[in-house]
């Protein structure tokens, strides 16, 4: 833009060309944000998505948790579970933390073979263990809470720790 159309003028209109400039300014800012905003929900920071989808590991890898890091009140998500036992025919998997206050568990597939409460709101459940000692635990929750929720998972001396962040 050159000076002569950066001025204001009276004919044939009357313009406040600062203004207009600032207002186009401002503008271009509110495009941008609503891109960021647009770019990160494709992402999944506001729910499923890779940027939401994590993955934890006992220090031995033998225990392995794939989870969604964010969540919203309402919504689906799904915890899957996989340990490996060391020849086992069956594996007890210990289900503790305040982030099952928060959700609800819908399912848990394959049915465990007994499923126990301990501590206040802890929950041991014993798995059938496939020929090569490997359980795997699909569990359908649905978010009940809003806020920041910790969950520990483990099976012997193996130890998980997750949070998850549920969105409104």
């Amino acid at each position: 833009m050159n000076a002569d159309e950066a001025r204001s003028r009276t004919e044939p209109v009357r313009e406040d060309m600062p203004l207009q400039l600032r207002a186009w300014r401002i503008e271009r800012i509110g495009w941008s944000c609503l891109l960021a905003v647009v770019l990160l929900a494709l992402g999944g920071v506001f729910g499923k998505g890779p940027l939401s989808s994590a993955k934890a590991s006992s220090a031995d890898g033998r225990l392995q948790v794939e989870y969604q890091r964010i969540a919203r009140n309402g919504a689906h998500s799904q915890l899957l579970i996989e340990v490996q036992g060391a020849g086992e025919r069956q594996v007890e998997i210990d289900l503790s933390g305040d982030l099952f206050d928060g959700v609800s568990i819908e399912t848990i597939e394959p049915q465990p073979l007994r499923s126990a409460t301990f501590e206040d709101s802890g929950q041991r459940l014993l798995a059938a263990a496939d020929d090569r000692g490997r359980v795997r635990l699909r569990l359908d929750m649905r978010a009940e809470g809003v806020g920041r929720y910790g969950a520990s998972i483990g099976s012997g001396e193996q130890r998980v720790a997750l949070q998850q962040l549920i969105l409104p």
